[in-house]
Order: structure tokens, then C-alpha cells, then sequence
């Protein structure tokens, strides 16, 4: 390990930031010195238990301090953390373990009797870890540095087609995601930042990261609170949410208080309405709009603080330790020091990257003359009507422009005449006297007739709204069913 890859830690935090809560939950708060301490400790528990250098653990449990406590161990150990999705069903996990040829599983012990747990070797988390007060006179952080190179994570994308892939990373990519993050939102002693996403999830992880670097706190709610308890009770100075989050905190005029009183607001995970954008202008929220994506790490581009609304509609300006382009097909391509290892499939990484290193998204979009992002779309929903190539997320913005529209989602339906044509899902706010017809009316008024949606269906009820991205293909099999049972008189 060459001097240049080395990370000082955990030495330099518990140098830097001893005494500062490193994390606070219903427990109670606890120092970086007892979360190092506790860490070292479990690092030992896991040796023990028989895990080597390189192997990957899979964990499923649901956030905790013992959770967290469990990751900086693993990595301290040089194994590699594959966090699981508790809401997948258990045949899918079952293949993504067999796949990556995972023998053991680290699993709380409310999960523990879950079906995908019955063919791979059971450890119980709260053996692992010991909460208690632990004697370790002998601790020296700076015993083991970690290294920027050193395989740490596997997250899983969201598969919005096909399976999910297993993005492996190095511990330099998330290093280097969350030192930009912090130069743009700075995060240190006496700043809370909610875990408001799950550890699965790229963004969920890198709030563990940024605290990590700058000495923050992570604010772990209990299991059984809602967001909105959460908040009340801890009072964050920063936090992380997708766009339905925050519009629902928005309904509640009592609740915008304590939302105007945060550091920084960090959206992404979506499409972002323009209403919503300017409701939260309006409201003095301290809103910062993103773009990123699990193979950079999270963040690539954010707003900076004191932006303009104007400049709020976009996804940002480019954060350090990233590179950006456009393709000349309008294909934004990134790479730099968060770029992920590849795609792992069983003890095979294939590359992801260009010959020239570029990554390419999939995802359409400018840049302005001040650079900041402008997404577009994604390349793989676009379809073709008629002969004329039809980029839904240009519908949908639109859409989402529509005073009363919460939800806007278009997507492709089969036509004997034109192939295929723009059917639109549409969550309405509650109380709102707008109606298809009304919709339908004004896009006609501002969207070539070929890119006016021909069907308009509410946005289903049992659709999970808080998934990080839209599975558009579960809604063209709603789409699908609803035209079947009506006989496409819609």
C-alpha cells in the first residue's frame, strides 16, 4: 500500500473529533472515541467468526448504531459490505447471494427467520457487536489505515430493467464522493445529518461518509418513527429526500418551521416538479437539487448555496473529484475518483467504462452556460410514435408544471397505426379539481399533437412512491391491464 492510497483512519477521527457525538438514536449519543472503540472491538468479533480479507458480507438489517458500528468494521477488516434490500422478496435476494457465491449472512435478529437465510450460514449482527462498555486500553486506530483501494462496498443498482447489477466500490470512491459533498455542503462538529435513506442505498451510505470526513453526527431514527416524528424529535441540520418527502412536509404548514431551520435540504433520487421547486423558493427552504447515481458513489452535481430559483431547476454544477461531458447524442458520460470498480457477477468485475475511461449513464441532458446540469431524460425510454422519437421525460415536465399534479410519469403503449403511443400515470394532490380533460387541454396547447399523451390513468394506489427510481416498466404492465380490461375504449 503505496503512502498516497493510505486513509488515516480511524486514527485521525478519533484525533480530530474524540469527544464529538459521532451518532445519536434512541440509545442515546456516542462519541467518535466510544464508536471507534466499539468498532475495534467488533473488528476482532468478526476475525473470530471466521470472515477473511476480500470476502463479501451480505447484511440484512434494518438501520441501527450496531448497523453502523458493524460497516467500519468490515471495512477495518478489508471485507467487502454488500448491504440487502429488506423489501426484495426473498427469491430475488436468494439469487443475488447464490450469484455472488456468498456463504454467510450477517442478519438482525428480528429478520433472522426470514426464507433467505436458510441456505447460507446465519450470524446474528447483535453478536457481532457489543453495545456495552468495553475495555480497550490497548486501542490505537492508527494501527490499521484503510485503503482508498481497497473493494469496501456492493450496492446494488435499482434494476429498473432486468436484474439488478452489483456495483462493487472502493473505499476511495465513497472517500472522495463525500469530500467533494462536504465542500459544497459543509458537514462537521455540530451538524446532524438524518439517515432519512436506507444503507442499500447509495445516498443512504454516503451520509455515513460525509460524518466520517467531517466529523458530523448520524441521526439513526428508530425503526418504528416516520420521517416526520424523526425530525421533530432530533432536529436535523441536514437531511436527504426524494421529491414526494418533501412535498408531503409541504402540505403541513406547521412542519415548514422546522424544515426553513435546517442547514441544507439535499434532493434527488428523481425528477423534480418545478412546483415543488418554487413552493419550496417561497418558503425560504434551504434546498440544494442533485444528480448522481450509484456507480459515481451518489452525488455528481449539486447546487451550491444561495443559488437562484432559476438555477434551482437544474441538477447543478459538477462537484470536485468528478468529470463530466456531454456525448454528441446528448449522452452524459462521467468518470473521476467516484467512479465504481465495474459490475461484479460471482468473482468477475467487468468493466463499465469507455476506451477512454468514460462511463456512460444512459441518461440525456446540457449543460448551461454556467454549467450547471440540465437532465433531459433517459436514452433507453425513448420510443418512437409515427416515426417521431418521443423522450417522456419531456412530457412529464410538463405534467408536472399542472397546478395539483404531484405525480407525472408517461410511458410507451402499443397502437396498430403509430406503433406505439404516450400513455400518462397522474398523481393528483388531495382536494384538486383539476381533471384529465383539463390536463389533456393545456399539454395541447404547449406539446406537438404527437407528444400529447392519448390515455390518462391515476397513478396507482399500491405503486411504491418512495423507490429511488420509477419503474416505468411495471407501469407500462398497468397500462397494459387497464387497456386489456376495458377494451382500450379509454
Amino acid at each position: 500500500m503505496s503512502p498516497q492510497t493510505a486513509l488515516n483512519f480511524p486514527s485521525d477521527i478519533v484525533e480530530k473529533f474524540a469527544d464529538e457525538p459521532a451518532l445519536i438514536s434512541h440509545a442515546g449519543e456516542m462519541t467518535y472515541r466510544e464508536y471507534y472503540r466499539k468498532i475495534s472491538d467488533t473488528a476482532g468479533r468478526i476475525k473470530i467468526a471466521g470472515f477473511t480479507e476480500g470476502e463479501v458480507a451480505p447484511i440484512f438489517a434494518s438501520p441501527s448504531p450496531e448497523y453502523l458500528i458493524l460497516l467500519q468494521a468490515l471495512w477495518y477488516s478489508r471485507i467487502i459490505t454488500l448491504p440487502l434490500n429488506t423489501r426484495w422478496p426473498a427469491a430475488l435476494l436468494q439469487k443475488q447471494l447464490q450469484r455472488l457465491g456468498c456463504i454467510k449472512i450477517i442478519v438482525e435478529e428480528e429478520l433472522e427467520n426470514l426464507p433467505i437465510i436458510k441456505k447460507v450460514e446465519q450470524l446474528k449482527l447483535e453478536s457481532l457487536i457489543s453495545l456495552g462498555s468495553t475495555d480497550l486500553s490497548e486501542f490505537d486506530g492508527s494501527k490499521k489505515s484503510y485503503d482508498t483501494e481497497q473493494p469496501a462496498t456492493i450496492i446494488f443498482t435499482s434494476g429498473s430493467s432486468g436484474d439488478p447489477k452489483a456495483a462493487l466500490h472502493t473505499l476511495g470512491n465513497h472517500y472522495y464522493n463525500a469530500l467533494g459533498s462536504n465542500q459544497n455542503i459543509p458537514f462537521g462538529p455540530g451538524d446532524r445529518w438524518l439517515l432519512s435513506l436506507p444503507l442499500y442505498h447509495v445516498g443512504g451510505l454516503a451520509i455515513l461518509f460525509r460524518a466520517m470526513l467531517g466529523g458530523g453526527t448520524v441521526v439513526i431514527p428508530e425503526k418504528t418513527s416516520d420521517l416526520e416524528n424523526a425530525i421533530r424529535k432530533y432536529k436535523p441540520s441536514q437531511i436527504s429526500l426524494v421529491p414526494t418527502q418533501l412535498y408531503r412536509f409541504l402540505q403541513k404548514t406547521e412542519f415548514i418551521k422546522q424544515l426553513r431551520e435546517m442547514k441544507a435540504i439535499l434532493l434527488g433520487g428523481g425528477a423534480i416538479p418545478d412546483s415543488l421547486i418554487r413552493q419550496s423558493v417561497e418558503n425560504k427552504l434551504p434546498i440544494h437539487t442533485s444528480y448522481g447515481s450509484t456507480e459515481m458513489a451518489s452525488q455528481i452535481t449539486t447546487t451550491r448555496m444561495g443559488d437562484s430559483p432559476e438555477k434551482l431547476q437544474t441538477s447543478g454544477k459538477l462537484l470536485p473529484y468528478r468529470e463530466l461531458q456531454i456525448s454528441s447524442d446528448g449522452e452524459i458520460l462521467v468518470k473521476g475518483k467516484t467512479l465504481f470498480r465495474g459490475y461484479l457477477e460471482g468473482k468477475q468485475i467487468s468493466d463499465a467504462t469507455d476506451e477512454q475511461g468514460w462511463f456512460h449513464t444512459g441518461d440525456l441532458g446540457f449543460l448551461d452556460e454556467d454549467g450547471y446540469l440540465m437532465v433531459t431524460g433517459r436514452k433507453d425510454n425513448l420510443f418512437i410514435s409515427g416515426g417521431e422519437n418521443i423522450q417522456p421525460e419531456e412530457i412529464e415536465k410538463v405534467i408536472l408544471q399542472i397546478a395539483g399534479v404531484v405525480e407525472g410519469v408517461v410511458v410507451p403503449v402499443k397502437n396498430e397505426e403509430f406503433g406505439e403511443r404516450p400513455a400518462a400515470f397522474v398523481k393528483m394532490e388531495k382536494g384538486s379539481t383539476t381533471d384529465f380533460s383539463q390536463i389533456k387541454k393545456y399539454l395541447e396547447k404547449v406539446l406537438p399533437r404527437f407528444r400529447v399523451p392519448d390515455y390518462f390513468f391515476p397513478w396507482p394506489e399500491d405503486f411504491a412512491v418512495y423507490e429511488m427510481k420509477l419503474k416505468r416498466k411495471k407501469l407500462v404492465d398497468y397500462a397494459k391491464k387497464i387497456l386489456l380490461k376495458d377494451n382500450a375504449t379509454i
